[in-house]
């Protein structure tokens, strides 16, 4: 399933409020470029995909002609990067997640 990527401030607000698990908890901004894999793998599993949808989106650079992302693929990369971010939770997981992104993408 392929769907037109949301404006990233969109995005940002739909990633940021997932965190927030209990009406009136503040929400955490989550920013992947500065995300350790430890911080990554204690999210639920419902969060991660929409943090990876995210990322996805970052790795664009703004570039108009990467404006569609491939939800199936992006979910298939969720247990590769729990896996890759357990075998080193310190290490980062934006790393993780480029050097994921070039090989499927």
């Amino acid at each position: 399933m392929k769907i037109t990527m949301l404006p990233m401030a969109i995005a940002l607000s739909i990633c940021a409020s997932a965190v927030a698990d209990t009406p009136g908890t503040p929400i955490k901004v989550i920013k992947p470029r500065e995300l350790s894999c430890q911080e990554f793998l204690s999210f639920d599993e419902v969060t991660r995909p929409q943090i990876l949808y995210f990322s996805q989106g970052m790795t664009t650079n703004g570039k108009s002609g990467k404006s569609v992302m491939d939800i199936d693929q992006v979910n298939n990369l969720v247990p590769v990067i729990v896996e890759e971010c357990t075998k080193d939770p310190r290490g980062s997981y934006w790393q993780k997640v480029k050097a994921d992104f070039r090989r499927m993408f």
